[in-house]
């Protein structure tokens, strides 16, 4: 399971830096709704608000990723 995870992540990484853009649609829409309904309930966020958040964070966290500022995930 642990093995899975880290070729998970390493894939991921590999991904953004390889501008795979159906990839990253895909991965912004999959983690999207549970990521909003989860961070809206805990600051009491509304749907818009929640979505700028994430939308916020996952291009921050592929910008980082670009820049080498992330090289794993845990």
């Amino acid at each position: 399971m642990v093995k899975d995870q880290l070729n998970i992540n390493a894939s991921l990484i590999d991904k953004v830096l390889e501008n795979d853009e159906a990839f990253l649609k895909a991965l912004y829409k999959e983690w999207r709704d549970e990521f909003k309904s989860w961070f809206g309930r805990k600051y009491q966020l509304n749907d818009a608000e929640s979505s700028e958040v994430y939308q916020d964070t996952f291009l921050q966290l592929f910008r980082n990723i670009k820049e080498g500022k992330v090289s794993e995930l845990t």
